[in-house]
């Protein structure tokens, strides 16, 4: 089991509640409303914002680890030759088994980027739990009910 998806599994939820807290302790009975409103929008803008960070970060990724395993992925190379020849007697084409290999190659870049990107995600919930426990105390007796 991935160590950054187990911090990603507990980070995730006791960042969010927490966040929640901080940002609406302090608010006034009457801004209530505006602040939840503003609080929603921002958290929705820094998901997509965050959903658009992690796309570039696979594309960047996955195009830099397909250059690398090309690198390797020659004829010349035995193990290369003997799955070649395996997918041409399979597939009955020496065209197709390039295709299927290059397909192979791409599905493995893939792989290895999405990796990057979840040890990022988990990097920036650790980095989240870390600036947590520097915020200051919150008021006394503050409930999670009375959040707004």
């Amino acid at each position: 089991f991935n160590h950054i998806q187990i911090i990603r599994a507990l980070g995730q939820p006791m960042i969010m509640v927490t966040i929640s807290l901080i940002a609406t302790a302090y608010i006034q009975p009457q801004d209530a409303g505006s602040a939840s409103s503003l609080f929603n929008i921002l958290r929705n803008l820094g998901g997509a914002i965050g959903i658009a960070l992690l796309a570039t970060l696979l594309d960047a990724r996955t195009k830099v680890y397909f250059d690398y395993l090309r690198e390797a992925v020659v004829p010349s190379n035995p193990q290369v030759a003997e799955r070649l020849a395996q997918l041409a007697e399979r597939l009955g084409n020496d065209n197709a088994a390039l295709g299927k290999l290059s397909e192979i190659t791409h599905q493995q870049a893939m792989i290895m980027a999405y990796n990057d990107a979840f040890h990022f995600v988990g990097i920036g919930l650790a980095v989240s739990m870390v600036a947590v426990l520097l915020t200051r105390k919150l008021p006394e007796g503050l409930k999670a009910g009375e959040a707004h």
